[in-house]
């Protein structure tokens, strides 16, 4: 019969761009472009020293939120699972997700869409992402983006990650992985975005926990602000699990 959902939550579409995250790198890497989130009230400046903005005015991966909504989850057919929501101001959320195995290679994905009738600005959301997980721990993940915008040009974000997961230690198994993330014309007309980052977690099966870190490297380029400066972010960090 499927699973209704009443109150603040998850959207119908909320997850769809870390749907296709296999790689076991969650804690580290988000799966999409808000590989930020423990930065992304850092400004950018430029070498002058003048304000530029913060990270997160610049970076949107079209995802879904929490709201508070309806929801209507499908039963799975076949690895496919429909998912569909109506919060407040009239905004729709709809999701098609799969997760399921093809000769051997683990394979996850969803596409989402979100529409908000009371908005005549347009902001039209549509998102989606797939990965795969090969047998020898080799994991690969692919996400994009659109917002659509009335009177100027549509933001996109695209997101790419390689990673690698492997056993070599009797703690437990070792997770790898670089990404990067690229949004354009997000704040406004013109902006380049962009994400890359590395990160490894080593999982320690005694403690029940993960040792992790990461290395980021964010840029932003904007047509009538020249000179602005990198940001270079080192993250590490422990998660014990009770």
């Amino acid at each position: 019969m499927g699973k209704l959902y009443l109150g603040h939550g998850q959207n119908g579409s909320d997850g769809v761009i870390g749907a296709g995250n296999l790689s076991g790198l969650g804690i580290a890497q988000s799966g999409g472009a808000h590989e930020d989130l423990q930065f992304s009230g850092e400004d950018f400046v430029t070498t002058a020293g003048a304000q530029v903005g913060a990270v997160g005015t610049f970076n949107d991966e079209f995802d879904g939120a929490r709201t508070d909504r309806i929801r209507y989850d499908t039963p799975s057919f076949g690895g496919f699972k429909v998912s569909m929501s109506h919060g407040n101001d009239d905004e729709n959320n709809y999701a098609l997700r799969y997760g399921g195995n093809v000769s051997g290679i683990k394979v996850k994905g969803a596409v989402g869409y979100s529409q908000n009738e009371n908005n005549n600005n347009g902001n039209d959301e549509t998102s989606g992402s797939i990965g795969v997980l090969f047998p020898m721990g080799l994991n690969l993940q692919f996400a994009a983006g659109e917002k659509s915008r009335l009177g100027r040009i549509d933001p996109t974000m695209k997101y790419y990650r390689v990673g690698y997961r492997f056993k070599n230690a009797d703690m437990g198994q070792t997770r790898v992985g670089v990404s990067l993330a690229l949004v354009d014309d997000g704040a406004a007309d013109g902006d380049e975005y962009q994400t890359i980052n590395f990160a490894v977690v080593q999982v320690i099966e005694p403690l029940g926990a993960e040792l992790y870190g990461a290395y980021s490297n964010v840029s932003l380029d904007r047509t009538a602000t020249a000179s602005i400066e990198d940001i270079d972010v080192v993250t590490v960090g422990l998660r014990v699990n009770f």
